[in-house]
C-alpha cells in the first residue's frame, strides 16, 4: 500500500531537470525530470497563482508520453488545477511519486500550507491504471475517474471489429453519419445491402455505438497510420497461426465463398461490391449472421 507519507524505495530519487515559465498554451511553471535509477520521466504543469484552485489533475494511460498535451493542459486549467504527467513503466506506484512530489513543489510555489486535493484519472488501457492507483493507494489521491473501462476482450476486438467495419462500410460512411446528425432519419441502417448491413449489426452488437458514426473519421480509425490494426502481434502471440490459417482454412472468412469472403479477399476493391450485388444465397447469408461472429474476425496480414 502506498501512503501520502511513505517513501517508495523506487522511487525514491526524484531529479529535477529543469524549471522554466512557458507562455503556451497559457502562462505557467513547467517542472520537468525524472526518477534516477528508472526510466519514469515527469512534467508538471503550475497555472499562476490566481488561476489555481487549489487541486490538481493527473491523466494516466500505460503508453502515455511525459508530456502533457493542451487538451490536458487546458482542462486541468479550466477546473483551477496543475497538471501531473508522467510517461509509462512504472504503473500506479511512479504515478504516486509523482503526485507527492508535485504536491510538495505546489505546496511551495503556491504558499499552500493546507491540503491540496488531488485527481487521478484514465481512460481504455489508463481505466486500469486508474483503477490500481486508488485501489493500492491511501492519501494520495482524493478521487479517482475510470473511464472507458477496459475488459477481458477489449484487446483486440475492441479495435479489429471496427477495422471490419472500415473494410466493408468505408464508402457509406457519409450516409452514416448523416442519418445520426441533427436532422437525419436516425436509422442509419438504411440503403445498406445485405452484407452490408449484416457486418453494421455484428459491430453494433460488439459495441460499437450506432451514435458514434457521427464521427465516422475516429470511429474507422482513418487517421490511424496502423489502420486500426496495432495489436496485430497481440493476435498473433494468442493463436500464431492464425494469419496463415485465415488465407488457407475453411471455416475462416479468408476462404469462405460468399459475397463477404469477396470483400475481404486480396485485390477485392470496394467499388467493386457495387457489381456484385444481389439477393446472398442461403450459405452467404449464413455466413453473414452476426451467429457466425468467427467468420468475421478482421483480416490479418499473412505477414504479421
Amino acid at each position: 500500500m502506498v501512503t501520502a507519507a511513505c517513501v517508495d524505495p523506487q522511487f525514491d530519487r526524484p531529479v529535477i531537470d529543469r524549471r522554466e515559465q512557458v507562455a503556451a498554451p497559457f502562462p505557467h511553471l513547467r517542472v520537468a525530470g525524472h526518477f534516477a535509477g528508472t526510466a519514469v520521466k515527469f512534467n508538471f504543469y503550475f497555472p499562476i497563482k490566481q488561476q489555481w484552485q487549489g487541486r490538481f489533475f493527473q491523466s494516466v494511460y500505460p503508453v502515455a508520453s511525459a508530456e502533457a498535451d493542451a487538451a490536458t493542459l487546458q482542462f486541468g486549467l479550466h477546473s483551477g488545477a496543475y497538471t501531473v504527467q508522467t510517461n509509462a513503466g512504472g504503473g500506479y506506484r511512479s504515478d504516486a511519486a509523482a503526485a507527492k512530489l508535485a504536491r510538495a513543489i505546489a505546496s511551495d510555489y503556491y504558499g499552500q500550507a493546507g491540503h491540496i486535493y488531488g485527481h487521478v484519472y484514465g481512460g481504455s488501457g489508463g481505466s486500469y491504471e486508474t483503477v490500481g492507483a486508488i485501489e493500492n493507494t491511501q492519501g494520495v489521491w482524493d478521487g479517482a475517474v475510470p473511464y472507458v473501462i477496459g475488459g477481458p476482450t477489449s484487446i483486440p476486438t475492441n479495435f479489429f471489429v471496427r477495422a471490419l467495419a472500415r473494410l466493408v462500410l468505408a464508402d457509406k460512411t457519409t450516409a452514416l453519419a448523416d442519418a445520426m446528425r441533427p436532422g437525419g432519419s436516425g436509422v442509419p441502417e438504411q440503403g445498406l445491402d445485405a452484407v452490408e448491413r449484416a457486418v453494421f449489426d455484428e459491430v453494433s452488437a460488439m459495441g460499437v455505438p450506432v451514435r458514434g458514426w457521427d464521427d465516422y473519421s475516429y470511429l474507422l480509425g482513418l487517421h490511424d497510420g496502423e489502420g486500426l490494426m496495432g495489436f496485430r502481434d497481440t493476435v498473433k502471440s494468442m493463436d500464431s497461426t492464425y494469419a496463415e490459417d485465415f488465407w488457407s482454412r475453411p471455416g475462416y472468412l479468408g476462404t469462405e465463398q460468399s459475397p463477404l469472403g469477396d470483400i475481404v479477399r486480396p485485390g477485392t476493391r470496394a467499388r467493386d461490391r457495387h457489381d456484385r450485388r444481389s439477393p446472398m444465397t442461403p450459405a452467404a447469408s449464413s455466413a453473414a449472421s452476426p451467429s457466425t461472429t468467427a467468420r468475421f474476425r478482421p483480416m490479418l496480414s499473412a505477414s504479421m
